[in-house]
């Protein structure tokens, strides 16, 4: 339990008269601070802010035990506590041996060279370095040197407005002493009782003390101290390549690991508990033993497979229109992929993102990682199969835009996707789009799927989902996908699941058996071929081409009811006007995973006129786009303010049923 908390502050003189030896254990990472640029800057000009004010500065506070020879090891705090040290050491007065004697009290653990330079600072010279901690105490000294800044019309060196007393009697901490814990929560209460700490550093405080209890005592192979080692170092270290700055958001190495772990732990109590019913997931003390194990291993294994490697750029999803409207372009994820390097990158820079729940391909990567080897082709056809099994969780898009391209009705041009795949993280696409709790349900359904298929030694992907599955949704996805495996046009059916408007979405052309499926006639391996070659998917103009197909081959025309068109008017920035209409399929992947299927037309006689109308919407059997205009005052061509609409074509008599 929590044996001390100093509610009242403390100075580094308090501190260095109260305790034998000040130490830092050799499980903390090495001293960074000094090199911290920016951050170190910052930090030393709001030193001498207060400095030159005489008032108090508060250093945040210092977590440590303290053991029965009166000596004070630091678990937390030592890159605040050595950057003071190491200061009072290079401007002490070397005739005060008082306040010399005082300052050796404090030392690194296993760290020689740093010790003697902070006992004799003339010492410090960064071409001597031997670790990253000799470095940065160099660096330290060098900026505290050389950096001015500019005040009353002159440039001032730190050096001269920060002072030995001041940072020795009026930098002030709360100091937090600990023993060995067992109740996790307690402590966590009781450091966080009045004193101002950030919730990452309570959490990782937490973590320290709950994996000293659940490793020490039987710590025969000092586990404890390796995992703390690389905590402090190894993993803060990699760390560093992701901290996080926009705007006014920042967030730093050792806050985005915490985010990491904690997304970790997160899907390790999905698998277990087959849900996200935790009323608060920064509590820490369901942790074993061999969950910690499990998340050394996955760090380990992405340090190994990506730090300091170059990779490309990120191609996860694909989208069934290359032009952007609102939060919705079709997006799905592609299933051809095997860029999962970009991809991890990208979710390590975007670990603090609330979205990250929601990303279980990374979750099933990483978590495999470790026992795929060099050569992943299994690991990739597995998270290719997870992929398909995404993209049949769909919503339909209502909302449509129409572009002015040009004077005249054939220069017009409505951007429309039916259909996205829900639940994909918005570090992905750029939009943050709300995930319904089915959606999160069918998520959760895979995490556990996926501890399943880790834990099976034959990794027969489908037969363990097969097998495992307790939703009804998937269960129907999973028996086709098994009729598809056991197909004798097997591979031509991968060839096309792989097509970018299709990713796996193949339904519409396949007919189904009792235990098997094949392809429909059309779609053989020469129109596959035609396909390719042809790259249809690639035209931004995709409706007039829809429209030919759709009427050479002879398939019934589909029609998206209950669309809302919104377009501008003339000012780019002017009114946003809307209609309510119907469409016909504006991509192709629209066009062949309709809901509304791929049947053989009876009407394809009136297609081929239908093929030649502008680009519109239909509205009571007649085509419309807004009318255009001419703005006055620069004749800036546009579609006319107030909405005004006009009819450019008719379909009376075509398709009566409409």
């Amino acid at each position: 339990m929590v044996i001390a908390v100093h509610q009242n502050q403390v100075s580094l003189r308090d501190v260095l008269q109260a305790y034998n030896q000040i130490i830092i254990p050799d499980v903390q990472r090495d001293y960074v601070m000094g090199s911290g640029k920016e951050k170190l800057l910052k930090l030393l000009h709001a030193i001498a802010e207060r400095n030159e004010k005489i008032e108090n500065f508060n250093f945040s506070c210092l977590v440590g035990y303290k053991d029965k020879n009166n000596n004070l090891y630091i678990y937390d705090g030592q890159q605040r506590l050595a950057t003071l040290v190491v200061l009072c050491s290079y401007l002490l007065d070397k005739t005060n041996a008082e306040n010399k004697k005082m300052l050796e009290k404090f030392s690194f653990t296993n760290r020689e060279t740093a010790n003697k330079w902070l006992r004799d600072p003339t010492m410090i010279n960064e071409l001597d370095a031997v670790d990253f901690t000799t470095y940065s105490l160099a660096q330290l000294i060098k900026v505290f040197n050389s950096q001015s800044f500019y005040q009353n019309n002159k440039y001032i060196k730190l050096s001269e407005k920060i002072n030995f007393d001041f940072l020795f009697n009026k930098v002030m901490f709360n100091i937090i002493l600990v023993n060995e814990i067992n109740d996790a929560e307690q402590f966590f209460l009781d450091i966080n009782d009045g004193l101002d700490l950030k919730s990452y550093e309570l959490y990782k405080a937490e973590l320290y003390h709950h994996a000293s209890t659940i490793i020490w005592k039987s710590d025969k192979d000092k586990e404890f101290e390796k995992f703390a080692l690389k905590l402090e170092n190894k993993w803060l270290k990699f760390f560093m390549n992701y901290k996080y700055e926009k705007n006014k958001e920042i967030h730093c190495e050792e806050e985005m690991l915490i985010y990491f772990l904690k997304y970790c732990f997160r899907m390790m109590w999905i698998e277990e508990n087959e849900n996200e019913e935790m009323n608060d997931f920064n509590t820490i003390s369901w942790l074993t033993r061999e969950h910690l194990q499990r998340v050394e291993k996955i760090i380990d294994s992405i340090i190994d497979e990506i730090d300091g490697k170059n990779v490309e750029d990120i191609t996860c999803i694909d989208y069934s229109t290359s032009r952007h409207f609102f939060t919705t372009r079709g997006q799905h994820w592609s299933i051809s992929d095997s860029n999962y390097n970009a991809m991890l990158k990208t979710f390590l820079s975007n670990v603090h993102n609330e979205d990250t729940h929601k990303d279980v391909i990374i979750w099933s990567y990483i978590s495999n990682l470790s026992t795929a080897g060099q050569n992943k082709d299994t690991l990739y056809k597995y998270l290719r199969f997870l992929k398909k099994l995404l993209n049949n969780n769909r919503a339909e898009n209502l909302y449509a835009k129409i572009l002015f391209c040009d004077w005249g009705v054939d220069s017009k041009e409505i951007i429309y996707s039916r259909y996205y795949v829900k639940g994909i993280p918005e570090y992905y696409t750029g939009h943050k789009v709300a995930c319904d709790e089915g959606t999160l349900n069918f998520i959760n359904s895979l995490i556990v799927l996926n501890y399943k298929y880790m834990c099976s030694p034959d990794k027969k992907f489908l037969n363990i989902y097969l097998q495992e599955s307790k939703s009804s949704f998937l269960n129907d996805i999973l028996k086709r996908e098994q009729k598809k495996h056991n197909s004798v046009q097997k591979e031509l059916i991968e060839k096309y699941e792989n097509l970018k408007f299709l990713n796996g979405l193949v339904d519409n052309i396949l007919i189904y058996s009792e235990e098997s499926c094949y392809l429909k006639s059309l779609f053989n391996e020469n129109f596959y071929n035609e396909v390719i070659n042809n790259g249809i998917w690639k035209i931004n103009l995709q409706y007039k081409a829809i429209l030919y197909f759709i009427s050479m081959s002879n398939i019934n025309l589909i029609i998206f009811e209950d669309v809302t068109i919104l377009w501008n008017n003339y000012n780019p920035n002017g009114a946003v006007h809307k209609s309510e209409g119907s469409l016909i399929p504006h991509n192709w992947c629209d066009l062949f995973t309709s809901e509304q299927g791929l049947e053989k037309s009876l009407e394809y006689k009136y297609l081929d006129s239908f093929k030649r109308l502008p680009d519109g919407w239909i509205s009571e059997r007649k085509v419309f786009q807004p009318k255009d205009n001419i703005y006055t005052e620069n004749e800036k061509r546009g579609f006319a303010a107030r909405g005004y609409m006009h009819r450019v074509g008719d379909m009376e008599n075509f398709m009566g049923n409409f």
